[in-house]
C-alpha cells in the first residue's frame, strides 16, 4: 500500500507534472512516516505527517498549492473495523475545497472471499476505485474483474513490482483482459 502511494506520487509528480503532496496518516506501523518521508525526499515531492484526522485541514492550508494530495493511511483491519472508523472520521472532518476520494488498495494475492469482505467493509465510506498490488506475485487475475464488477467500483492502478515508479500501470479494461488471458 505504501509503495503504491510512492509510485503514484512519482507518477503524478514526474509524468503528469501535478503538484503533489503526500500525507502520512500511518501512525500504527513503526517508522511508516519516516519511510514515506525518505521516498518523498528522493522523489522531490512535499511530505507531511498527521496523527489525527483533525490535523488534515491545517496541513492542507500549509500546502495550498497542492493539486493532488495522496494520504497514506494505516492498514485497516476489516475484522476489527477501527481503521474504517478513523477513515469515516477523516471524511467527516474534511472541510477544504479539495474533493476527498477513497481508493481501496487490495493485494491480488488474497483469496477472492477476502477481497470481497474488504470491499464490503470499506464500501460505506464511498470507494472511488480499486487499486491492486502484487500483480508480480500472482498467476491468476480473474479476481480483479470479479470484485470490480460485482461491486461496481472501477479499477484505477496496478502495482506490478517493487520498482518505484516504474512498476505502476493504469488499470484499463484492455490490461485486465490481457492479464486474465496472459496476453502480456
Amino acid at each position: 500500500k505504501s509503495s503504491l502511494i510512492a509510485k503514484l506520487a512519482a507518477f503524478y509528480h514526474t509524468r503528469e507534472r501535478t503538484k503533489t503532496l503526500v500525507v502520512s496518516f500511518d501512525n500504527h506501523r513503526l517508522a511508516a512516516a519516516e519511510q514515506m518521508r525518505v521516498f518523498c525526499k528522493v522523489l522531490g515531492v512535499p511530505f507531511a505527517a498527521i496523527n489525527d484526522p483533525s490535523d488534515l485541514p491545517a496541513t492542507l492550508e500549509t500546502h495550498k498549492d497542492a493539486e493532488l494530495v495522496l494520504i497514506d493511511s494505516a492498514g485497516a483491519s476489516v475484522r476489527a473495523g477501527t481503521g474504517i472508523e478513523v477513515l469515516k472520521r477523516l471524511k467527516s472532518e474534511h472541510t477544504t475545497s479539495l474533493p476527498l476520494e477513497f481508493h481501496l488498495c487490495l493485494s491480488v494475492t488474497e483469496k477472492e472471499a477476502q477481497l470481497e469482505q474488504a470491499v464490503k467493509a470499506f464500501a460505506p465510506i464511498g470507494l472511488a476505485s480499486l487499486a491492486f498490488t502484487k500483480l508480480d506475485d500472482c498467476w491468476s487475475f480473474g479476481e480483479i474483474y470479479n470484485v470490480s464488477r460485482r461491486w461496481g467500483v472501477p479499477l484505477s492502478f496496478f502495482s506490478t513490482g517493487q520498482e518505484i515508479p516504474d512498476d505502476l500501470e493504469r488499470a484499463t479494461r484492455e490490461r485486465v483482459v490481457e492479464r486474465i488471458f496472459g496476453l502480456k
